[in-house]
């Protein structure tokens, strides 16, 4: 007989183990006891968390003694897991309010006169509170005495949140406060920053808990278009701050931050990229690259400006594309703990009548900075006006027509095809059925890439009015989550051959990760049309979808709901895929229905569950997710501190489910 895997020797064992990838070596230890047993012991759950998962929260409470190796390889498994199915472990309302932001799973959202502060991922019980008006009268002294303004939430980041004050006065008078969250006494040092700025036009703020940078679409280069200025301040020493000089990222092209350009701190550098390369149309081009550039933290000079125009991007014979699906971003990768492009793009493929939205990543790579000058120019004939047109032919493609028409007055880009990593590049499947079918832009509210569970999703409005439904009694529109997933798929090729991986044309060396391929997990929608009635409360606690505001982590979403012209507060909706996320005192949502995903598509209310809906949580104000929110001086005889912490407003809500 021969031998079973689990009657191998340990070594044998932790070597074929050390080649598997991440899911195929929890699956593996799913198959029976002895190889479960051995594949749960700390010395090899540390070696795998070392290896796959290095840059997760996980990870991190691993060296704190907070969670053994073990249950983080499993905590991980299992949050990628429902991410990719779209089986949430819980829902909750965690407020109502008038704005929020959601970031290193911390909520702060504006209620009335205060901001709040909660830790969603320790399901705390208790928030920060802090008023807006000693705030502001603290930060800003004389000025806010005499004149009301409004109040916006930029960005949160190691316990430091970053507002912007605008004066109503003058809506160009305009101030940057940073303020320490984290629990203590509510002294004035607290505010870490309070700088009058001298604009404030498409203002974006990045920062940890040493250094804070901001940056303003307001600077004009020598080609007569707008170029962003970044300016940083010193947080490193306690109760005092150091601005720094302003620096003007030169030849960054795009303006709209999310669309065409990008922003991020990252292992004490600071990062911009943009997916253009020019400020003019070229008549005639042919390959895209992104412009990356990144300087130290410490260091905020143009001399210590790095620069790199040579990331490949795709070749514009591969099809035009639809830029209103256009989104960029900068994720950190899980296991290398790289800086990642992410990108999204639908795309017309070849010319094709029928257009398709893919996801593409990749790492941003920069060589050693003494020689990023011979490295980072592009492969670009913008030689300047010097440059004759013989000289220009060496950089284009030799046999293609088009490149007699250059002369130097243009400015292509060309580089040969390169070859895409199936890993590197996800494309949405097509709808097979009704029930997975696509929805169009303005019925998507909001969209996103989840690299680490291979994962897109989509928060949509489904239209539920239809001739056989009962409409006086249904919402008009259910807000649903989509996505779809994929997973690695089997390494033996169709005649049962194992798959080898390629060469490289240039060098005939091995292109690792070229025998990869990926198979769909297929498109899944949740909730289903069919959903509770008490489950329907809690996701949609405001009936008016006319404007829905979301963002999301690795492991849960958070969106707001509701117009932002009434006179109650929006509801603030947490969707969590992490199990290990506890909040107390959470019901097991006891119908099924919740479970449930229809494969034939005919998707059905069932009428008995359906009642009325309750009354909202009372919160006032008129500000949406990213809208501005007023704020008044104090009011005498108010004696409650200005920074303290109460019990979470969700506790007193009560309106929430486990799913599982």
């Amino acid at each position: 007989m021969p031998p079973t895997l689990d009657a191998l020797p340990f070594d044998v064992l932790f070597n074929i183990s050390s080649g598997l990838n991440f899911e195929d070596y929890v699956n593996l230890g799913d198959t029976n006891k002895q190889l479960r047993s051995f594949l749960s012991g700390e010395t090899i759950c540390k070696r795998a968390v070392n290896a796959y998962i290095s840059c997760t929260k996980e990870a991190h409470l691993t060296r704190t003694g907070s969670l053994t190796y073990a249950e983080a390889v499993r905590r991980v498994f299992r949050r990628r897991e429902a991410f990719a199915a779209a089986q949430p472990s819980s829902v909750l309302i965690l407020g109502y309010g008038t704005s929020f932001v959601y970031q290193y799973g911390v909520l702060c959202y504006t209620n009335e006169q205060t901001i709040r502060v909660l830790d969603v991922h320790d399901a705390s019980q208790k928030e920060s509170i802090i008023s807006i008006p000693t705030l502001i009268e603290y930060a800003l002294r004389e000025d806010s005495k005499t004149y009301h303004g409004q109040l916006t939430l930029l960005q949160y980041s190691d316990r430091i949140l970053v507002c912007l004050y605008e004066l109503e006065k003058d809506f160009n008078d305009a101030w940057l406060i940073a303020i320490d969250v984290r629990p203590g006494p509510p002294t004035r040092k607290r505010i870490r920053v309070a700088i009058r700025l001298d604009t404030s036009e498409k203002l974006f703020v990045r920062h940890n808990k040493n250094y804070l940078y901001y940056g303003t679409h307001s600077g004009f280069g020598s080609h007569g278009h707008r170029e962003w200025i970044i300016k940083g301040i010193s947080l490193c020493t306690p109760g005092l701050s150091v601005e720094t000089e302003s620096l003007q990222l030169a030849d960054l092209v795009g303006s709209d931050i999310g669309c065409t350009v990008a922003f991020e701190i990252h292992e004490g550098y600071f990062y911009a990229l943009s997916n253009q390369t020019s400020f003019e149309i070229e008549e005639v081009d042919w390959t895209s690259y992104y412009h990356c550039c990144r300087f130290p933290l410490d260091k905020p000079r143009k001399q210590c400006l790095e620069i790199n125009r040579e990331i490949w991007r795709r070749q514009h014979i591969e099809g035009p594309i639809n830029d209103s699906w256009n989104d960029l971003g900068l994720r950190i990768d899980e296991r290398s703990g790289e800086l990642l492009i992410v990108e999204c793009r639908r795309e017309w493929q070849g010319g094709g009548s029928q257009s398709q939205r893919t996801y593409y990543t990749q790492p941003i790579i920069f060589q050693d900075y003494h020689q990023s000058k011979e490295v980072s120019q592009p492969s670009s004939v913008d030689a300047g006006a010097s440059e004759n047109a013989s000289s220009l032919s060496h950089a284009l493609p030799a046999d293609d027509p088009l490149t007699s028409t250059i002369d130097a007055s243009n400015k292509p880009h060309w580089a040969p095809p390169r070859k895409r990593l199936y890993r590197d590049y996800h494309a949405e499947e097509h709808a097979l059925s009704n029930a997975c079918r696509s929805f169009i832009l303005a019925k998507t509210r909001y969209r996103t890439y989840n690299p680490c569970s291979s994962s897109f999703l989509d928060l949509v409005l489904d239209d539920t009015t239809s001739p056989s439904t009962v409409a006086s009694r249904l919402p008009r529109q259910l807000l649903r989550i989509r996505i779809g997933s994929r997973k690695l798929a089997s390494p033996f090729n169709e005649d049962g051959s194992l798959r080898l991986p390629e060469l490289k044309d240039e060098t005939g060396e091995v292109l690792k990760g070229s025998e990869e391929r990926f198979v769909g997990r297929g498109i899944r929608l949740w909730p289903p049309r069919n959903v509770p009635a008490e489950l329907l409360d809690v996701l949609q606690p405001c009936s008016n979808l006319s404007e829905v505001e979301a963002t999301s982590d690795e492991r849960s979403i958070v969106y707001m709901t509701g117009s932002s012209d009434s006179t109650q507060g929006r509801g603030i909706v947490l969707i969590n895929f992490d199990s290990a996320i506890k909040f107390p005192d959470l019901p097991l949502l006891k119908s099924r229905r919740a479970h449930i995903q229809p494969l034939d598509g005919s998707e059905g209310w069932d009428l008995t569950l359906l009642s009325r809906r309750s009354e909202d949580y009372k919160g006032k104000g008129k500000a949406g997710a990213n809208r501005p929110v007023s704020a008044n001086v104090p009011v005498p005889g108010i004696t409650a501190p200005w920074f303290r912490s109460e019990k979470a407003m969700y506790c007193d809500i009560g309106k929430g489910f486990r799913l599982c």
